[in-house]
């Protein structure tokens, strides 16, 4: 059986069937496309970013007596995770309105418009992994499983003197 993950709630523990996962779409990049006189086709100015995109699950309501935990658990926004992408959490917004009524009245049936950010996370961040010696940072490697260039880029650079940079509670001196 399919599941989602949105904000902390799991569809399994509410009474849902997930149909099926929703189909992954690959964020749209964001610019402004140019028709220039006398020349043959267009010109893409890109701003170097990505639109969001709506991923819309059918779910099925098995049990009735959970619906007020689902009408609590399907507003605003949070992290969300399908079950086609375990190792991953997108965050997301719930961006149709879900008349419940309506779902209590006919075959418990819903959809729920998920406006996903073009961003995947991974839902177990990695550990930032160093080589020392004597003490001294000798490489840094932090690995980007993504086929995006992932923000922020952070270069230290201490010329021949060492310098000391703490991430997540572990100081290190870099050279």
């Amino acid at each position: 059986m399919h599941y989602c993950i949105f904000n902390g709630y799991d569809s399994r523990d509410l009474g849902l069937m997930l149909e099926s996962c929703p189909p992954r779409a690959a964020p749209k990049r964001r610019g402004e496309a140019l028709t220039v006189p006398g020349r043959s086709g267009s010109l893409f100015i890109d701003e170097g970013a990505y639109e969001s995109y709506i991923r819309q699950a059918q779910f099925t309501l098995l049990d009735l007596s959970k619906l007020d935990q689902v009408c609590a658990a399907f507003q605003g926004s949070g992290w969300l995770t399908f079950d086609d992408e375990p190792n991953f959490k997108n965050f997301a917004r719930v961006a149709n309105q879900i008349s419940f009524e309506q779902v209590a009245l006919t075959l418990r049936k819903f959809p729920v418009e998920f406006e996903c950010q073009p961003f995947k996370y991974e839902r177990s961040p990695q550990e930032l992994a160093y080589h020392l010696s004597q003490g001294y940072a000798l490489e840094t490697y932090l690995h980007n499983p993504g086929t995006v260039a992932a923000a922020p880029l952070i270069k230290v650079s201490a010329g021949n003197s060492f310098v000391t940079v703490t991430a997540a509670g572990r100081s290190f001196k870099v050279r």
